[in-house]
């Protein structure tokens, strides 16, 4: 049996080439043949490009800040490209658009869609459904959601027939958000479960020997998995702990590492709290082109590897992203994630609310709207839970004997549900299968 994936493997972001390459990976390691369709879009190839298309004010500023930068913006342009041809398993023919896809379409037993947001009409540049992402062009073969995100909470009116007719097709229904869940019950009239992003179907170590392999970023010395900091070295995250570990865990050297990939400055009275609680030097990866005040080093020339080697080596983390909180997970880091929106489980924010309520971490989620002052006294431990989205232990270690627990748990679920989708016989048991 073979299986074919489709998804953004291609875009030049970190969560999008690595979520990729862990389902390839997830799916191998249940010992099914596996590989990634390689479907690239025209906007995705021009989005991935160094310098942005156009003569909007952004576009040329973006292009003045890059040839100025122009040595590490290559180098990590030339590191994505490297990481998928050389980690990544890619279907012999290259389709440019669905049109090719259905003309000569690739044959799989299996075709798998997901994860990231795929179903997501929005970000296409027509703003419409790109039916590739549904294997609409296969003429046999099972159809299988793997964590597919709608990236909004609910579909607009005139797309709703349409989506309805794609998800009808399909054997295995799942999403990556209890959203995504509520909706293919009301559009398709069909059960889907909730599983994890495929990135955490991976455990630390397996993400270490990726890491590892980092090359050096510019002005920031990387090393195996971690990146050069003094003080005691840290133990293999996701092992088992002596709990004298866990209890006197601190941040105590290192740095912390700040992620946006909004603009960062809107978070740099929190980056200051947290630095004032730690005392530790900031170190900013540009998921946007702008950082906070407080950034002794900003690095703009990592690859997936060295995005790894980031986290792996950081202290703490702050992050507005999904899959910076997610690899805070991973790693086992001292985190605070941060949300733009009032209700963090609603929209843009239901990524990482889903995450960390799965994980028993709500804790670690801070809607900004809450303002500054109250997430100072919250580190402090002066306040109640004002911005943040649970209750639980906001100035200590994060526990993560408990959260390894429960994330386990969601991987094996999660797990399962693939195996049973993917494997002859295994729909019988698989609840999303059918009306």
């Amino acid at each position: 049996m073979k299986a074919g994936i489709l998804t953004f493997h291609y875009a030049h972001h970190y969560g999008a080439q690595l979520q990729a390459y862990a389902l390839m990976q997830a799916i191998r390691l249940l010992g099914v043949d596996c590989e990634i369709i390689n479907y690239v879009r025209k906007d995705n190839i021009e989005g991935s490009s160094i310098f942005r298309k156009g003569l909007s004010p952004r576009s040329v500023l973006s292009n003045i800040d890059t040839l100025l930068n122009y040595s590490s913006f290559k180098k990590r342009h030339d590191r994505f490209n490297d990481f998928v041809s050389s980690e990544m398993k890619l279907s012999e023919k290259f389709y440019g658009s669905y049109e090719e896809l259905r003309e000569d379409p690739p044959v799989y037993d299996v075709y798998v869609c997901g994860s990231d947001q795929i179903w997501n009409p929005l970000i296409f540049s027509e703003k419409t459904y790109d039916p590739a992402f549904f294997a609409d062009f296969a003429k046999n073969g099972r159809r299988v959601a793997y964590a597919p995100s709608f990236g909004i909470s609910s579909i607009p009116e005139d797309k709703r027939d349409e989506l309805a007719g794609y998800l009808e097709k399909f054997d295995c229904l799942s999403s990556r958000e209890k959203q995504g869940e509520i909706i293919i019950r009301e559009i398709a009239g069909r059960e889907a479960v909730t599983v994890l992003d495929p990135t955490l179907l991976l455990t630390a170590q397996q993400w270490s020997r990726l890491a590892a392999a980092a090359d050096k970023i510019s002005g920031f010395p990387v090393v195996g998995s971690v990146c050069e900091k003094p003080g005691r070295p840290q133990p293999d995250p996701g092992a088992d702990q002596p709990k004298q570990y866990d209890d006197q865990r601190k941040a105590d050297d290192g740095y912390i590492l700040c992620y946006f990939i909004t603009d960062a400055r809107k978070y740099a009275g929190y980056v200051g709290a947290v630095t004032e609680k730690y005392g530790l030097p900031v170190v900013s990866l540009c998921g946007s082109r702008r950082v906070v005040p407080q950034t002794k080093h900003k690095i703009l020339d990592c690859g997936p590897r060295e995005f790894l080697a980031l986290f792996s080596g950081a202290s703490v983390v702050c992050t507005d992203s999904f899959h910076g909180t997610v690899f805070s997970l991973i790693f086992e880091k001292e985190f605070w994630s941060f949300a733009a929106s009032g209700d963090p489980s609603k929209a843009g924010g239901s990524r990482q609310y889903n995450i960390l309520d799965a994980a028993g971490l709500l804790s670690r989620l801070y809607s900004v709207s809450a303002g500054v002052d109250g997430f100072r006294n919250l580190l402090s431990g002066q306040t109640g839970h004002i911005g943040c989205q649970g209750s639980g232990d906001h100035e200590g270690p994060v526990d993560y004997r408990r959260v390894r627990e429960k994330l386990q748990e969601k991987r094996d679920e999660s797990l399962s549900y693939l195996k049973k989708a993917l494997i002859p016989g295994g729909d019988d048991d698989c609840r999303c299968h059918g009306n």
